[in-house]
């Protein structure tokens, strides 16, 4: 059976009316790059770890789409005027089914599950069903099966194949939602423990802590499980990083304490600071227990990570001598 995917990257700006207002500039971090699926989670975006789980029962490649300011009822169940992104869903599956496509995975990119897409086709397969929507509870995935048969006259029309066709199936895995930054770091807490399916993307080198390629840590630092540092990260000499995940491209300097926290790709965090309980960007800091954001325009604490910082290397070698690294 061949079988096509059309993914849609969910637009989360749309929620920040949800969003406690202290917040509002993480949330925009975090979806400065088509929402959440763009920045990296424990070394990988959601996307494209969506993108590899997919894969293994799709036979043609996938087609992704934005979802721009507003989303589409058809087939995903959402309230909506219509517009551009229902014209690109229709004309997508239009042109998977003109390649041969028998079978239409639509999924809209707005959680983290562990939903075994193998295990869905064949619910879908056995109940005989034209289209098969995805349930944690009573709460739509916005996950799809449909076969392309059903989509005859519906597609040019917009509307959706007749209810009295439609299963259920009903998943009972993980669920994270991802609308707030603590969900981000109770994923992160969850795939650090094996809680849920999210794997660092990493070799464990040695219990509950992991490297990406590349990365760098002082002799003299601590790392105290479970944590993950991300490809070309440093963490610099009498650094202390328990419970956290740091990703790609970091420098975290000289005698900073890091401890159950998320700093996000290509961010330094400076010298001797004790980061507890936060969300780290460049210039922003989320507190996740106050729920309290702080803007920091001092580069020297908190700010875009470079290749080199002369300030910081000065004070290296001054403090603590030629420091030696090792992944």
């Amino acid at each position: 059976m061949r079988i096509a995917a059309i993914i849609t990257i969910s637009e989360q700006r749309q929620r920040t009316g949800d969003i406690p207002s202290s917040i509002h500039q993480l949330s925009r971090t975090l979806t400065d790059r088509a929402g959440y699926q763009g920045f990296d989670i424990l070394g990988e975006n959601l996307l494209s770890r969506t993108l590899h789980r997919i894969e293994r029962i799709t036979s043609l490649p996938p087609v992704i789409l934005s979802e721009g300011a507003k989303p589409s009822a058809w087939l995903l169940p959402r309230a909506s005027s219509g517009g551009t992104y229902v014209t690109a869903c229709e004309k997508a599956a239009a042109e998977q089914i003109q390649q041969g496509a028998e079978l239409l995975l639509l999924t809209r990119l707005n959680a983290y599950t562990d939903l075994d897409y193998q295990q869905l086709l064949e619910f879908h397969c056995q109940s005989g069903s034209s289209l098969t929507r995805v349930y944690a509870g009573n709460e739509s995935l916005d996950v799809v099966l449909v076969n392309a048969s059903a989509l005859n006259g519906t597609v040019s029309e917009g509307k959706a194949p007749p209810l009295s066709r439609q299963r259920r199936f009903i998943y009972r895995g993980y669920v994270n939602r991802l609308r707030h930054p603590h969900e981000y770091c109770q994923l992160i807490a969850d795939g650090l423990s094996g809680r849920c399916g999210l794997e660092p993307r990493g070799v464990e080198v040695s219990p509950g802590v992991w490297h990406a390629a590349g990365a760098r840590i002082d002799r003299d630092a601590t790392i105290a499980a479970p944590v993950f540092i991300g490809s070309d990260s440093q963490v610099a000499a009498s650094a202390l990083v328990r419970g956290t995940s740091i990703e790609k491209n970091c420098h975290i300097d000289c005698g900073t304490a890091v401890t159950n926290s998320w700093v996000v790709e290509n961010t330094y965090v400076g010298v001797a600071l004790e980061v507890r309980r936060c969300v780290v960007s460049s210039q922003t800091l989320f507190h996740l227990d106050r729920a309290v954001e702080l803007s920091i325009n001092d580069a020297r604490l908190i700010g875009v990570n470079s290749k080199t910082i002369p300030f910081v290397s000065s004070l290296e070698s001054f403090l603590w001598g030629a420091s030696g690294y090792g992944a």
